[in-house]
Parts: C-alpha cells; structure tokens; sequence
C-alpha cells in the first residue's frame, strides 16, 4: 500500500495546525497563570481577556477551523 503524496501533504497540514494549536495553548495558559487576582499579577484582568481573544482569533486564521 503506497501513500500519495497528497495524503503526504495532508498529514503535513494537519500535523502544523496541531502545533500551532498546542503553542497557542501553552500562551494562553501562561497569560491565565500569571493573571492571578489572588497575587501580584503580570497583567491586568482586561489586558488578559484582550490578549486571550486575539490568540482565539489568531488560532482560527492559522488554523482555518472554528474552535
């Protein structure tokens, strides 16, 4: 059983749209961690919420698939 080069080519998109899923999670997940109201935080709620919605957005163009 041969594999075409276009399934090649699939595999290969969907391995990059896994990636750039799997960095943008890590992003948000650090913007989250370091956002506590608990503590001294390294950003603002409404800056947090501002950069979490631009990554969404980001993810989706890069992607190409509703989240």
């Amino acid at each position: 059983f041969r594999t075409s080069f276009y399934d090649v080519l699939e595999q290969l998109k969907t391995a990059k749209s896994e990636a750039y899923k799997e960095c943008l999670a890590k992003v948000k997940n650090y913007i989250k961690t370091h956002c506590n109201p608990y503590g001294k935080p390294d950003f603002d709620y409404d800056t947090s919420i501002k950069i979490l919605n631009f990554i969404d957005t980001l993810a989706k163009e890069m992607v190409g698939e509703e989240e």
